[in-house]
């Protein structure tokens, strides 16, 4: 991947799947900070500029990107300070974003 460039949905959901095959991660035998933590070491592989053309919502003066990763059946709300929230309901996720 080149410095600078912008990962689309699908690479970013391809290099994901490939991450979770090559840490042997089974979804469904980690908690959900295990998870957190994986994703999160995963996450910083990107530019830090490619949550730009991801949607955002605003917590205080705080904004985060929303990050759909579909294949997984996991919505991710993801933000630079490393916060990483994690929910098969996005109702629940928006608890975390008022």
């Amino acid at each position: 991947m080149k410095i600078g460039v912008i990962p689309s949905d699908v690479l970013i959901q391809e290099c994901l799947n490939t991450f979770l095959k090559e840490q042997r991660i089974n979804l469904s035998t980690y908690t959900n900070l295990e998870f957190i933590v994986k994703i999160n070491n995963f996450l910083t592989t990107f530019p830090s500029n490619f949550a730009c053309d991801y949607s955002w919502k605003r917590k205080g003066s705080q904004f985060k990107p929303v990050l759909y990763l579909h294949d997984i059946n996991k919505i991710i709300r993801y933000n630079v300070p490393k916060n990483c929230f994690i929910s098969k309901n996005p109702s629940n996720l928006d608890l975390f974003l008022k």
